[in-house]
């Protein structure tokens, strides 16, 4: 009898996951779909602006109403702002400036070389726990970790004879789906952080939010969503999709005697440069602590990690590669950085679209009249407690799918969200775990996320026939099961108001 409901639930799971594969396979790419985003927002902004939509502002108290894009005033502003949009759009330089950095070390063979030490170090049983605690660490290099890990997964579970769907899709949803999880304080807690403390000083100018107040938090998540991560790859994504039988160029080979050499003192090259920037850091008025508080807390550290990545990835890559014979030349480094960027040129027509999408959200006050209309409604009919923190994981949920984003969907909902859980009691760092956890839902499947198509076709590699709702099918027990278990998570920490960071409660 067992065993017949067990058929019974396997058959109705593949069931259910080929019917969203038919689904995704009638979703556009990315560039498409994102066109008729926009297109339908000009029609929103049009329609709501005749109704003569408008809200309070919670702030000023001054009246905001939808404007439409298509008014003379919206030209004016698109074609003074388009470039402007782009150009300052927080992510893109972040992500642009580690892919160079990446791009140096994966084209001179370190990163691969790297994995292929690895994967002999780590027992079979493990490789699965190993991978995610690798891409959870990998949250410090922010968004360029959807680029690289996806790949690094395939490429890892095919050299242990197993799927490489697997492993590059549960390195996507370590990646994607437990962005904000990790043991180290990353990029994105410190960008998260300061729209937190601009959002809040609204309603509190005396206030702060820090990179370390989700820390406890974070590091709890590690260990939930790694353990679910291998229980669905194991159980449920491997065996579904079976023995692969491809072939692939992307083997990783038996390590030769001057590779090992080359990673030896490569690897001393980068302890070097830790060491010199943790010395940095550790002591007292050290050059990368805060000048003014002597603090790591606002330090030029924090705020610098990107190009800090970029210089260790760049000089890691140059010394793998000269001592490989891959870098003979200054000017080789360069092309290297110079082939990697002309790799990413549908990534940064797509970061275009996105970057003005979002500004267009913002200039048209349809983001805030939305948000605030939700608000009252919430108020309303008095969802103050558990019930409201749900909901602003459930809106978070829902505009990454459109602002695939977390720090720019952040940047949106913030000046209205936390000023007002301030007023409900609600720390401003607790309403900003709210929208951490939500924003990562459904990261590693939007198909308006660039990183998405981006490990579709890394995945073709292996499978050439792999579809975007095939992809979509994989992933979907990965989301799920994080959708559910991280806001349970959320509400142990909320129900017995335990520290989610040093000296920081869910309330006041």
């Amino acid at each position: 009898m067992r065993s017949s409901n067990a058929r019974k639930r396997s058959a109705l799971l593949e069931r259910v996951l080929q019917a969203v594969e038919r689904f995704g396979n009638r979703i556009p790419d990315s560039f498409t779909l994102f066109l008729w985003i926009i297109g339908g927002l000009i029609v929103l902004s049009v329609v709501l602006s005749l109704a003569g939509a408008a809200v309070e502002s919670p702030a000023t108290h001054k009246t905001i109403a939808v404007k439409s894009l298509l008014s003379a005033e919206a030209l004016r502003w698109f074609l003074v702002s388009v470039m402007g949009n782009f150009t300052e759009f927080p992510p893109f330089g972040l992500i642009l400036v580690l892919a160079m950095g990446v791009g140096v070390a994966q084209r001179t063979g370190l990163l691969e070389t790297t994995i292929h030490h690895l994967v002999l170090g780590i027992p079979r049983w493990c490789v699965t726990l190993a991978l995610v605690f690798i891409c959870f660490f990998s949250h410090v290099a922010s968004d360029v970790a959807l680029l690289i890990m996806p790949a690094i997964g395939a490429m890892v579970f095919r050299a242990m004879g197993r799927h490489p769907l697997a492993g590059l899709c549960v390195a996507m949803a370590a990646v994607g789906g437990g962005y904000s999880a990790n043991f180290i304080i990353v990029g994105l807690d410190v960008v998260m952080a300061g729209l937190s403390t601009s959002a809040a000083r609204i309603a509190n100018p005396d206030i702060s939010v820090s990179p370390v107040d989700n820390w406890y938090f974070m590091v709890c998540s590690v260990f939930v969503l790694a353990s679910l991560a291998v229980l669905i790859t194991e159980r449920v994504v491997e065996p579904r999709l079976g023995l692969y039988r491809g072939s692939t160029t992307k083997e990783v080979a038996e390590g030769t005697p001057r590779e090992r050499r080359a990673l030896r003192v490569t690897g001393l090259v980068v302890l070097v440069l830790v060491v010199l920037i943790a010395a940095a850091v550790a002591l007292p008025h050290g050059i990368l602590r805060d000048p003014k508080t002597d603090a790591v807390i606002g330090s030029p550290f924090l705020k610098g990690i990107a190009p800090l990545l970029f210089c260790i990835f760049v000089i890691a890559g140059t010394t793998y590669g000269a001592m490989m014979g891959t870098i003979r030349r200054p000017k080789d480094v360069g092309a290297l950085i110079g082939q990697t960027v002309r790799e990413l040129g549908g990534f940064i027509v797509l970061m275009f679209l996105i970057a003005n999408f979002t500004a267009a959200l913002v200039w048209s006050n349809i983001g805030v009249v939305a948000a605030t209309a939700g608000a009252h409604l919430l108020i309303d009919v008095g969802l103050t407690g558990a019930g409201a923190q749900f909901m602003l994981m459930a809106i978070g949920a829902l505009v990454v799918i459109v602002i695939p984003s977390s720090s720019a969907a952040w940047a949106l909902l913030a000046p209205l969200f936390v000023p007002m859980f301030m007023l409900l009691g609600y720390q401003p760092a607790f309403t900003q775990l709210a929208m951490r956890v939500g924003l990562c839902s459904f990261i590693p499947i939007s198909p308006i996320n660039p990183f998405v198509p981006a490990a579709v076709k890394t995945g073709q590699e292996y499978v050439p026939d792999l579809t975007y709702g095939q992809f979509l099918s994989i992933m979907v027990p990965y989301v799920v099961s994080f959708m559910m278990a991280w806001p349970v998570l959320y509400f142990v920490f909320y129900a017995f108001n335990l520290p989610i960071g040093p000296g920081i409660t869910p309330r006041f």
